[in-house]
């Protein structure tokens, strides 16, 4: 299976400008079975107020402009694409939310639950009590998809949980991580141990570019990475430039959570004591 990540450099409620771009780094590693995308890849992310927000957010029942870019790659490329978007539920809530997307249209749907700093002003916070959903995508060489975003990293209890699932071996293989990151150097560093932690690959796609935020100019920092379940870096993005890259997996690699032979990293976190240990 081929995984890619997409580092982009949006403008702040330039949508179609944004769109152009992000579909011309996606046609570059258009092998690949999955594409991941940086969160609010479409609007921009230093949203200053609520009436803003609401005329650049998108609802998942319908087609906009973002969600047909995602199906018209996934149609021409045979491909996946999970995404970070403005989201509007039919209510009008705002949720700062990533989207799997594929041929026929959004297939899953995470709510972003740690919202960071400002967010807080804007947008709902998803679930935390609920199990994030997993999907495959791939076909049959492919792999089992969970989604977080951004700042979720610094939190690790839900990896663990979207890595053991309902503990019947249908957790995420693969964790995608669209983000926008202005703290320095410590993502990067976290998703290892994200990886290691749940015997998981994880693609993490950012940005680069600046917003002018609430408070002043906003610098992202880039970050993209796909990282393997040991914690090594298979393909990374530029600090400063848009760009794209993509890695070979074999997803079924994160379905071994022993260390050593008597230490399953999930059974014991969990506290499952049963069933066989490998031979």
């Amino acid at each position: 299976m081929r995984v890619a990540f997409v580092q982009t450099s949006p403008r702040l409620g330039l949508t179609s400008r944004n769109l152009q771009e992000t579909f011309a780094l996606i046609e570059k590693v258009h092998e690949a079975d999955l594409v991941v995308l940086p969160e609010l890849f479409h609007s921009g992310y230093a949203v200053r107020n609520r009436g803003e927000s609401e005329a650049l957010s998108v609802s998942p029942d319908e087609m906009t402009d973002p969600v047909q870019m995602c199906v018209d790659a996934c149609r021409g490329f045979n491909t996946a694409i999970v995404g970070g978007f403005l989201e509007r539920d039919d209510s009008g809530k705002l949720y700062n939310s990533a989207w799997l997307v594929g041929a026929d249209g959004v297939l899953a749907t995470y709510r972003k639950v740690h919202l960071f700093n400002h967010e807080k002003d804007i947008f709902e916070p998803g679930d935390a009590g609920s199990l994030p959903p997993v999907t495959r995508v791939g076909g049959a060489g492919g792999g089992r998809v969970g989604m977080q975003v951004c700042f979720d990293w610094i939190f690790p209890e839900a990896w663990g949980r979207i890595a053991w699932g309902e503990g019947d071996g249908t957790g995420a293989q693969i964790i995608a991580h669209p983000v926008n990151l202005v703290i320095p150097d410590a993502c990067p560093l976290a998703i290892r141990t994200r990886a290691m932690e749940n015997r998981v690959f994880i693609v993490t796609a950012g940005r680069v570019g600046t917003d002018p935020g609430p408070e002043g100019v906003i610098e992202f920092r880039g970050g993209s990475r796909i990282v393997a379940p040991d914690g090594s870096i298979l393909a990374a993005g530029s600090d400063d430039r848009p760009g794209c890259d993509m890695a070979t997996i074999d997803p079924a690699w994160a379905d071994d959570k022993y260390v050593t032979p008597r230490n399953h990293v999930l059974k014991e976190r969990f506290g499952v004591t049963d069933g066989p240990e490998p031979s």
